[in-house]
C-alpha cells in the first residue's frame, strides 16, 4: 500500500469517525466512537512521530518541513485525548471536547495533506512509498493504543524507530529517492 494513501486514508477514516459521533443519539455508540478515535489517533500519531517525520528530515535535510508545528498539534491532540479519557460518560463536556478534537484533527490533516505528503511523494518512487506503507502497516500493529504525552528525557519507542531507519537507510544508499 502506498503509504501516501495509508496516511491520508487515516485522516478520511477519523473524520468518518467525527460524523457518525454527531449522527448517533446512541450513548453506547458514542462511546465505542470515542474509544476508536482514541486508539486510531494515537496510533497514527506515534506512526508519524516515530517513523514518517524522521525519515522527511532525512530525506530533506534543508527543507523546512515545520516539525516544530507538526509535534506542537500532534500534542494539543493528545492532551484534548487524555483529558477525553478522564470523563466518564458521554455528555456536553464530551462534545465540546469531540468538537475540539476535531478541529485539531482537520488542521493536522490539512497541514500534511497540503506539505508533507506532496513532499513526500516528490522524494519517493512509487515503489518506496509502496514499500514504507508495508513498514507503516506492520508497525502500527505494534504501536501504541493508548495516548501518552511525552516528555523531553522520554526515548523513542525502538520497536518503530529501527524499522524506518532500516527502511531509510535502504533508501538512501539504494534507489527510490527522487
Amino acid at each position: 500500500m502506498d503509504a501516501i494513501e495509508m496516511l491520508s486514508g487515516d485522516h478520511r477514516e477519523v473524520e468518518g469517525l467525527f460524523e457518525r459521533y454527531g449522527a448517533t443519539e446512541s450513548v453506547p455508540e458514542r462511546q465505542a466512537i470515542v474509544g476508536v478515535l482514541s486508539r486510531d489517533l494515537t496510533k497514527h500519531a506515534a506512526l508519524e512521530e516515530e517513523m514518517l517525520y524522521p525519515l522527511m528530515t532525512r530525506l530533506a535535510p534543508y527543507v523546512d518541513l515545520d516539525m516544530e508545528r507538526r509535534l506542537s498539534l500532534h500534542a494539543d491532540i493528545k492532551r484534548t485525548l487524555v483529558v477525553l479519557s478522564g470523563l466518564s460518560g458521554i455528555d456536553q463536556a464530551t462534545d465540546r471536547l469531540i468538537g475540539t478534537l476535531r478541529e485539531q484533527v482537520g488542521a493536522h490533516a490539512q497541514t500534511d495533506e497540503e506539505s508533507l505528503l506532496p513532499r513526500l511523494r516528490n522524494l519517493m518512487d512509487q515503489q518506496a512509498r509502496d514499500e514504507l506503507g508495508e513498514v507503516l502497516l506492520a508497525a502500527r500493529e505494534i504501536a501504541p493504543e493508548q495516548v501518552r504525552i511525552r516528555t523531553p528525557i522520554d526515548r523513542p519507542n525502538l520497536a518503530l524507530t529501527i524499522p524506518i531507519a532500516t527502511f531509510c537507510d535502504r533508501l538512501v544508499v539504494g534507489r527510490g529517492v527522487g
